[in-house]
């Protein structure tokens, strides 16, 4: 119809004006990081309208997210998270080393399950030489959060989920007593399982597991 911008045009700008990580979503998280609670949806709109303006060739979008990444409160921080997912294109094999900077800075398990899912997941799809050097050192580490990554960061896989490198995190990190690593390798066996359902189920009778991750990793599996 006249005067409609074309569909993908239209995709588009909701893509970066409608953010995924909207604040008011994540109020009462109990992240221990302070909020924006008085920012309306208006002005987290026009903030973003802004962010649009930052794609411009020559910006630099790594400073960019640093600049949000470095104040306390957590709104910034979703919205450098969104950001350089925007950013994607511009890219490079070594952002991975600003990945691991926002891990394991201004840390909590939902900035870290959205670096590790939509970051990283994606990096290593697109380097998959780097891949094997920074998940091994990430899951020998006694970082919490990189641990974490490493275990979750095929979530969005599915058929390309490496399950030989899946269930080494997990037969590795099997006896750990943290909660969010236990967490993390039933989340995700359990993703896996939508893929391949036998594998999963051999590997949960077969490996000694947290109660947390079994249940967890079975949560969809049916019964033979």
């Amino acid at each position: 119809m006249r005067g409609l911008r074309p569909r993908a045009t239209r995709r588009r700008q909701r893509a970066v004006s409608r953010p995924r990580l909207r604040a008011d979503a994540h109020r009462g998280r109990h992240t221990g990081f302070p909020d924006l609670r008085h920012r309306t949806a208006e002005e987290i709109e026009i903030y973003w309208r802004r962010m649009q303006l930052l794609q411009q060739p020559g910006v630099d979008w790594e400073n960019a997210a640093r600049h949000w990444w470095s104040k306390p409160q957590r709104e910034y921080h979703y919205c450098a998270m969104e950001w350089v997912l925007l950013c994607k294109k511009k890219w490079t094999p070594d952002s991975i080393v600003f990945f691991e900077w926002l891990i394991v800075n201004q840390s909590w398990w939902d900035s870290v399950d959205f670096i590790a899912s939509n970051l990283v997941g994606p990096y290593f799809l697109r380097w998959p030489e780097k891949k094997e050097a920074w998940i091994e050192k990430w899951s020998n580490s006694n970082e919490l959060w990189l641990i974490r990554t490493a275990i979750i960061f095929q979530l969005k896989y599915k058929a390309k989920t490496d399950g030989a490198l899946l269930f080494a995190l997990a037969q590795q990190h099997a006896d750990s007593k943290e909660f969010f690593i236990q967490k993390a390798i039933g989340w995700a066996l359990r993703q896996y399982a939508y893929t391949n359902p036998e594998a999963v189920r051999e590997f949960v009778a077969t490996t000694t597991l947290a109660p947390l991750s079994r249940r967890e990793a079975c949560k969809h599996l049916l019964p033979r």
